[in-house]
Parts: C-alpha cells; sequence; structure tokens
C-alpha cells in the first residue's frame, strides 16, 4: 500500500485533508476519480496474496505416494486397489464414445505435432557440427639439462628397439603373442606380490 501511495504521489494525485469514518479510522480522498485506473496501472506493485496451503503436493504427487504407501503397508490392499483403478479406467474407456474417442486421439495428435514443432525449434539453435573437444594439456618441456646430443641418442636407442619389435612380429607374431602375453602375467603376478607386501 505504501508503494501504491508513493506513486500515486509522484505522480501528483492530491488528496483533501484526511476524513474519518464510523469507527474513527482516517482515511485519505482524493480530487481527482482516477484512482481505480491507477490501481490498475500499479497492480504489480501489490505481491498477490496466496491461500496457504499445509500440503503443497499436486494431486498426482498425492495419488504417487497415496499408492506407494498402501503398498509398503498392505500389500494385498493394493492389489484390489489396483485391479478397481484398473476396473474403473476400463469402465470408462468402454463407456466412451465415438465422439469422444476420435476428439480425444485428435488431441493427444496436436499435442505430439507441437512437441515436434517445438523441438524442431530448440534444435535449430543448436549447432549442427559435433562439439570440438577440449585440448590436450601441454606436454611438459624437456629438462634444460638434456643437452642435444643425449636426445639424439634416446632417439636412436628407441628407433632401433622399435625396428626389432617390428622385426620380431614379422618373423613369428604368434610367439610375438604368447611372449607377451607370459610378460603381461608375469607383470600381474608382481603387482599382485607388491600389493601383498604393502597390506602386510
Amino acid at each position: 500500500m505504501k508503494a501504491i501511495l508513493k506513486e500515486r504521489r509522484r505522480i501528483g494525485l492530491e488528496y483533501v485533508g484526511r476524513k474519518y469514518n464510523s469507527e474513527g479510522n482516517s482515511y485519505v480522498k482524493e480530487v481527482k476519480p482516477a484512482r481505480k485506473i491507477l490501481d490498475r496501472c500499479l497492480q504489480p506493485l501489490v505481491p498477490k496474496q496466496r491461500k496457504y496451503r499445509a500440503d503443497q503436493r499436486t494431486n498426482a504427487e498425492k495419488c504417487r505416494d497415496y499408492r506407494l504407501r498402501l503398498k509398503a503397508e498392505d500389500p494385498s490392499k493394493f492389489q484390489d486397489f489396483k485391479l478397481k483403478s484398473n476396473a474403473c479406467a476400463k469402465k470408462w474407456r468402454d463407456n466412451m464414445s465415438e465422439e469422444e474417442r476420435q476428439r480425444q486421439r485428435e488431441r493427444a495428435r496436436q499435442r505430439q505435432q507441437q512437441y515436434r514443432l517445438r523441438r524442431k525449434e530448440m534444435m535449430k539453435d543448436l549447432p549442427s557440427t559435433p562439439k570440438p573437444k577440449p585440448a590436450k594439456p601441454a606436454k611438459h618441456p624437456k629438462s634444460p639439462r638434456l643437452l642435444e646430443n643425449e636426445a639424439d641418442l634416446i632417439r636412436e636407442r628407441n628407433r632401433i628397439r622399435q625396428a626389432r619389435r617390428r622385426a620380431k612380429i614379422k618373423a613369428n607374431p604368434q610367439q610375438y603373442e604368447i611372449e607377451k602375453k607370459k610378460e603381461k602375467e608375469e607383470l600381474l603376478d608382481e603387482k599382485v606380490e607388491l600389493k601383498g607386501c604393502r597390506h602386510k
């Protein structure tokens, strides 16, 4: 109310003193009859008084909670309730006239169509290209202590090792697979042993 009075004063509505009603409460009388129009303009300023409800759940939530409680407390009663509600729904469907059925189908079709259109509109704004993958973090720079000739030596050693490995695979791929499997098993055994030692 204060906000409305303040706004009225700002707009320039003038008041004729203070009047008193039969209860002795004072109220302000205006000169201009613009009060109704002004109140309509200032409606957003007044918060809408909502009726307080102790239970804020919707009917669907209440129904769901009731079903869950019934299922937990008394399964036989829940079964009866389910059968009854199914029978009731079936009866309602059976008694439905052909026109009503047609109307419902039409309504469902329209809903689906609206949903598809809305989805299409939403998808239109999205970029068609796939999202770019996040860039990998930069590798740690090589230590300055590692001299150029040392780096070359390491590279050469790795190259020779890889060449030997490739030749070995080419010569006997099956034997290589067996050896690889054996190595893996040995590594696993070592890991298990280490784990055992650590927990002792």
